[in-house]
């Protein structure tokens, strides 16, 4: 007879409510950003108010990886947005 012994499911437990909850967290309106998009100074506060707004929504479940690969993927996406907001200004 075999035993087969999994360890680690808290560990992924805990990574996925961690998720579940950022997810939550991050649903819905994160912050309304007004900034002139020909001003290179303006757009680099608007990219850095995304950014903090994104970290205080998230809060401390930053600790977790899976967690840190969403916002830095969510900050990235909006920052393309800004970005996007930027060429068609020109």
């Amino acid at each position: 007879m075999f035993r087969v012994e999994i360890k680690g499911l808290e560990t992924v437990s805990r990574e996925m409510n961690d998720l579940a909850m950022a997810t939550a967290r991050l649903d819905g309106e994160i912050v309304k950003l007004n900034f002139d998009p020909r001003n290179p100074a303006a757009v680099r506060q608007a990219i850095h108010e995304m950014d903090r707004a994104v970290d205080s929504r998230v809060g401390n479940l930053i600790r977790s990886a899976s967690v840190r690969k969403l916002v830095q993927e969510m900050k990235s996406r909006y920052r393309t947005k800004i970005e996007d907001i930027v060429r068609k200004s020109r």
